[in-house]
């Protein structure tokens, strides 16, 4: 018994012993444990925050990198039709340079007998330049559209990589915050 005794008080002036049967200390530890959930919490409704964002911004990219893709296709059909309308250009010029020249529909010389007049020749050639140079505009502004879009889409994926490094830190935090509860059982 005295064994025992002796073996009780060694435990009582134990100074963790002490510490741990403190009633101001177990208080003050169950309010550090429920500061350390709460903050848990929080950190959890960041990160979920953090996560559905980064989802957005995944499909707001994917979607953009659809319309690249297909304001590229538009841009290299008016490229197509803008190569073809030079070329045509490229013939009329050719041939207000050699009046002698047949036409291609009936065979007959242009001034003469031709089956297009010089002003609806003149006119179609001028048709073809209106056309050129809309095509021209055109594809400067889907060249503009797709830099835009670009734009967008990079600033986008840096708002990602962004958001992810937030969501990793509050992550770390949140681990060594439950490691220290775990400690504390």
């Amino acid at each position: 018994r005295e064994l025992l005794k002796k073996k009780i008080e060694k435990i009582e002036s134990d100074v963790n012993f002490k510490l741990y049967t403190n009633s101001k200390t177990l208080v003050e530890i169950s309010k550090k444990i429920n500061d350390i959930r709460q903050t848990i919490s929080r950190n959890n409704t960041v990160i979920g925050e953090k996560q559905s964002r980064i989802e957005e911004l995944n499909k707001l990219c994917f979607e953009d990198e659809v319309k690249i893709i297909d304001f590229e296709k538009v841009r290299n059909h008016y490229l197509d039709e803008i190569q073809r309308y030079r070329a045509i250009n490229t013939y009329s010029d050719f041939i207000q340079q050699l009046p002698t020249l047949n036409c291609p529909i009936c065979g007959n010389p242009f001034k003469d007998d031709c089956c297009i007049s010089d002003t609806d020749l003149n006119n179609l050639f001028e048709y073809f330049k209106n056309q050129l140079n809309e095509l021209l505009v055109k594809e400067r502004d889907v060249l503009k559209t797709i830099s835009d879009v670009r734009l967008r889409l990079n600033e986008n994926q840096t708002t990602i990589k962004t958001l992810e490094a937030i969501k990793n830190f509050f992550g770390i935090n949140m681990m060594s915050m439950k490691n220290i509860m775990m400690m504390r059982k």
